[in-house]
């Protein structure tokens, strides 16, 4: 089976062109239920959060979580730091 992924990136600022993936989404391919993850370390996130948004990250996961329809679970994804 064939699956898609996308990767969710945190830009606090896109004029200073910084950013980091938080988190990832991954679906099959087949139209199946898909699953993400986020980060369950979101310091470089913080590091280059000059204007202190990223509590929208943390809404945003909370939205993800009522779409996907997901039980509570532990973050166990960790960001790429490439």
């Amino acid at each position: 089976m064939k699956y898609l992924h996308s990767a969710i990136r945190f830009v606090p600022d896109a004029a200073r062109g910084e950013s980091v993936n938080v988190g990832v989404i991954v679906t099959p391919s087949d139209g199946g239920p898909g699953q993400f993850r986020f980060s369950s370390d979101l310091r470089r996130a913080r590091a280059i959060d000059a204007d202190g948004v990223i509590a929208n990250v943390e809404a945003f996961e909370g939205r993800m979580d009522r779409m996907f329809r997901a039980p509570p679970r532990s973050r166990i994804w960790a960001a790429s730091t490439s």
